[in-house]
């Protein structure tokens, strides 16, 4: 039972990078899934920096305020800069823009679901007992694999601003209750204490209670109403192109 509630976890977590890399055609484009592992990279370089910048810059505290978790977060807009970079590098500028956005936001999401969730899986889902918060991890990657793809079309509309003009100002605004906003709810209204709470103050993002899955249903919401917006605007200046051709 163990083991099957961790390959439970480990299937519904990582299962739909492999059915969206196969289901869209993407592994049939050469170079595609280096594209992927390059943008996992690039994801990678993107957290040591944030890391060495929240222990440079940003003070540590046992009190937690929005004011604070706002300026702690807003070292998440390095997350905007490296999915630039990468937008930019010479691996995905060969690469049409729909395979180039595909790859480069799948490979920066199971990226992220690896790190945030792989040792947590193997090391507390095969635990003697269950619990629903290794559940929870896994229903919130794949609303966050969602999220980054939709975090790869913003970045790649608003480094086009010639192109999507009048779009500019609602594109920043999702960007930033992506990389600011969501993860200042969850840390401020959305939190429990950890086993260690008492001592260390520290917050358990993943709660089993009913806060945990509220907050997932309203990223659920939010994350699918800015995938919406996003089809829209990609997917009207692409038929303005097409039809200027």
């Amino acid at each position: 039972m163990t083991y099957f509630h961790t390959m439970n976890c480990c299937l519904t977590t990582f299962g739909p990078f492999g059915v969206l890399y196969y289901g869209t055609g993407l592994w049939e484009y050469s170079g595609a899934l280096g594209l992927c592992l390059f943008a996992g990279m690039y994801y990678t370089v993107t957290q040591i920096i944030k890391l060495l910048l929240l222990v440079t810059i940003i003070p540590s505290g046992e009190t937690t305020s929005i004011s604070q978790e706002l300026f702690r977060n807003c070292v998440n807009l390095a997350d905007a800069v490296g999915m630039h970079l990468m937008l930019q590098s010479r691996r995905s500028v060969g690469f049409e823009p729909n395979t180039r956005l595909l790859g480069v936001g799948l490979g920066w999401a199971a990226a992220d679901a690896i790190f945030q969730h792989m040792i947590a899986f193997l090391v507390g889902a095969t635990g003697a007992e269950f619990e629903w918060t290794f559940i929870q991890r896994a229903i919130s990657s794949n609303i966050n694999m969602i999220a980054h793809l939709v975090f790869t079309v913003l970045v790649f509309i608003y480094g086009r601003k010639r192109l999507y003009e009048k779009y500019t100002y609602p594109v920043l605004a999702i960007g930033l209750l992506h990389l600011v906003g969501m993860p200042t709810i969850q840390s401020v209204f959305f939190t429990s204490p950890s086993a260690g709470g008492a001592e260390g103050g520290a917050v358990n993002p993943w709660s089993s209670g009913v806060a945990g899955w509220r907050f997932l249903m309203l990223q659920f919401v939010l994350v699918n109403i800015a995938a919406g917006y996003c089809w829209y605007v990609y997917g009207s200046r692409t038929a303005a192109a097409d039809k200027d051709r």
